[in-house]
């Protein structure tokens, strides 16, 4: 991406803000703005907080953002949210996620890490990561995102932060609805859901189908998903909702190719890698809440969820047998203190614990029968306990204060079957801690800006720890150096916890045509957590046997700017033309000044998405769209860039004027860009690596939906 379209990029949002920024700010509904849609700028707090009461950056993606597109995997439903960072690795429901830089090198078939994500508030992230096959956007009645530090009272104090998916209830669903979407390179969505209110119970249950033959060769893959939740109002004080969720998902991997292979075939595939079976997880919770009195709030809840994994490669197959329970407990109250100043206060404890036996077994599939390369059994826990405060200093200005105490646990039992091997054990603790400080200021009733400053703080993941016994250390990473391509023997790794000092301003409102959000944020981090990838010498590229690692690193800065604007441009007679777009420019890198300054791998400098809208009255609308994405070095010694790209869309549909059904026709790349979804991070880049793994082509897709 050159700079020129850079710096046209941020002038064509600067030039619309300065425009918002002069238009004129009228006093808004209350009850009206408290949608996930609007945006709430008072001195006077609501008693259904928004995201709006967070000092820093937050977005959501809400029903309506949804419902009008296709969402075939996580990365469309995250689309809009500047500084998110979300890409389909192969076109299927893999996904890579970063927020600010985080988990740089992470793939999109690995446990996440960087981000704590959420279900209905309850924590889904554990000590060994994110697991990702239960995640279904279309039974989503929201997405919350809150960027860095900003999700300080769910216990997130990583690089990304946190997200937060909503599910739909039997308060804001239909009796029965279906949807379907089909479209390029075998591609087929299928979805039916019910959701009602009886007396005091109500329910939500959606089943959800999946399949693509894929855009490249060998890559299919189909899952089928159960979500449901099923809530009781005992009194108009207590209420519970317990949820179920149910998923099992194949995907075929593909093996990444050089940037020669690329360019000469992007479709082509060099060797399947394997495939990588969830045969079946399960995610079971409870969320209570009580209203003890006008003033204050208790919620109480429960979460355990079991997502097994069989990885299958050439070489060798793995096999993932993981659990762990997770809770919540978190007071809320409300005070007005020192002669009318409101005061808001939150106290919660969160705990996660990975159950006994959890387990992962490594076979060499070379061999017949299979030989047995070792194991090892994890565990450890989570244990936050937080306290947070929201204070009125003055009409337009509040103090948002918070400190939380972290004790974080990892263990390891390693079972080594070689003769040369040993059984090393590891249990680590770390406890630290993170304080919190914001201010935001009401501009006027619609217009609000704020300041932050807060300490990060992640511990590595379980399964971080497990690295080959043979390598030798170069500097911030380790570069294994194992002579038989096919066995090696696992070691236990000493790591520290990665931590650091975020700071960020910026300001967010709207007025009757434009919604924004623009900040500016810095983060100086100490012992990173990079992942690298290495593929062992002496194998044929066709059957590549490579190890994937983690280590700390010297320290880091993350800067960028992030800005979102909505803007409504003509409006007539319940007809209407808008625009939204999305910018952001993110610098990660090594803070050593000078000539052998490093620029981070894996995640572009700049992202730009736009989408132009005609909603016509009669329920008619028309879009087109743009992505551009940034080139970006692949590899930690900078020698190698994936290119830039810029993909366009269209679409057209029609909703029925009581929103009963709709249909819709969508095309993406309608160019037929040939471009990188994804790089595996690498020490040193040359000609020879396979690392880049080509986007989707041109795809069409079709779809429609009915609520009876």
């Amino acid at each position: 991406m050159s700079s020129t379209y850079g710096l046209a990029a941020s002038a064509a949002l600067i030039g619309l803000s300065m425009a918002a920024g002069v238009a004129r700010a009228d006093t808004v509904d209350a009850d009206a703005a408290r949608g996930s849609d609007s945006v709430v700028v008072t001195a006077k707090r609501e008693t259904t907080p928004t995201l709006d009461a967070v000092p820093g950056g937050t977005a959501v993606i809400s029903t309506a953002n949804l419902q009008a597109q296709s969402i075939a995997n996580t990365a469309d439903a995250l689309a809009f949210v500047p500084g998110l960072f979300a890409q389909s690795v192969q076109g299927g429901e893999g996904t890579r996620l970063s927020i600010r830089g985080s988990g740089a090198g992470k793939g999109g078939f690995t446990w996440g890490s960087g981000i704590q994500v959420l279900l209905d508030g309850l924590p889904l992230s554990t000590p060994y990561g994110n697991p990702y096959e239960a995640y279904e956007p279309n039974a989503y009645n929201a997405i919350e995102v809150y960027k860095g530090d900003n999700g300080f009272e769910y216990g997130a104090f990583t690089l990304g932060g946190v997200i937060n998916y909503i599910e739909h209830t039997g308060y804001d669903s239909s009796p029965l609805f279906v949807r379907a979407e089909g479209g390029s390179y075998g591609y087929q969505r299928e979805q039916v859901s019910s959701g009602q209110v009886i007396g005091p119970f109500d329910y939500y249950i959606s089943l959800n189908h999946y399949n693509s033959t894929g855009y490249l060769s060998d890559s299919a893959g189909f899952s089928n998903r159960l979500v449901s939740n099923f809530g009781y109002k005992f009194t108009p004080d207590l209420s519970t909702r317990f949820y179920f969720e149910y998923a099992d998902q194949t995907q075929q991997h593909i093996n990444s190719v050089t940037l020669a292979n690329f360019e000469a075939n992007a479709r082509a595939n060099i060797g399947v890698i394997g495939d990588r079976i969830n045969p079946g997880t399960y995610v079971v919770a409870d969320k209570t809440v009580y209203v003890i009195d006008g003033k204050s709030t208790l919620e109480v809840g429960i979460e355990y969820q079991k997502p097994p994994i069989h990885d299958s490669a050439p070489s060798a197959r793995s096999f993932w047998d993981t659990s762990d329970v997770s809770g919540l407990v978190k007071y809320k109250r409300q005070d007005v203190l020192f002669g009318g100043h409101e005061s808001d206060t939150t106290v919660a404890f969160l705990p996660s614990y990975v159950l006994a036996g959890s387990q992962l077994s490594t076979y060499n599939t070379l061999t017949t029968p299979s030989t047995y390369l070792g194991s090892i059994k994890y565990g450890g826990s989570n244990n936050t306990l937080l306290a947070s405060n929201d204070f009125a200093v003055t009409s337009k200005l509040w103090l948002t204060t918070g400190i939380a105490g972290l004790w974080l646990n990892r263990q390891n039992q390693i079972t080594n079957p070689l003769p040369a091997g040993v059984n090393p054990d590891l249990n680590k603790t770390y406890q630290t801690f993170t304080p919190r400080v914001g201010l935001r200021y009401a501009v006027t009733p619609r217009i609000q800006a704020y300041a932050n400053v807060s300490r990060l703080v992640e511990a590595p993941q379980i399964g971080s720890f497990a690295q080959s016994l043979n390598s030798a250390y170069t500097g911030y990473v380790t570069t294994p150096t194992v002579s038989n391509g096919v066995s090696y023997v696992l070691n236990t790794r000493n790591l520290k916890v990665q931590s650091g000092i975020s700071s960020e301003i910026g300001v967010k409102g709207q007025t009757d045509r434009f919604k924004w959000d623009v900040d500016y944020y810095n983060e100086q981090v100490r012992d990173e957590l990079l992942t690298t990838y290495a593929v062992l010498p002496g194998v044929d590229p066709k059957n590549p046997n490579g190890i994937s690692y983690t280590e700390n690193a010297r320290p880091t800065v993350h800067e960028g700017v992030e800005a979102s604007l909505d803007a409504t441009l003509w409006k007539d007679q319940g007809s209407e033309l808008t625009l939204r777009q999305s910018y952001a420019w993110g610098h990660f890198y090594f803070a050593q000044q000078g000539p052998e300054q490093k620029v981070l791998p894996g995640l572009p400098k700049q992202t730009y998405q736009a989408e132009l809208t005609f909603n016509h009255a009669s329920g008619l609308y028309v879009s087109a769209n743009v992505q551009a994405v940034d080139s970006y070095p692949v590899d930690f010694a900078n020698a190698g860039t994936a290119p830039a790209y810029a993909l366009a869309g269209a679409s057209i549909g029609y909703v029925e004027p009581h929103k009963k059904w709709r249909v819709f026709v969508e095309g993406q790349n309608l160019g037929g860009v040939n471009y990188v979804s994804f790089t595996s991070t690498t020490g040193l880049w040359t000609p020879s690596a396979a690392v880049y793994t080509p986007g989707e082509g041109r795809t069409i897709t079709a779809g429609a939906s009915y609520a009876f």
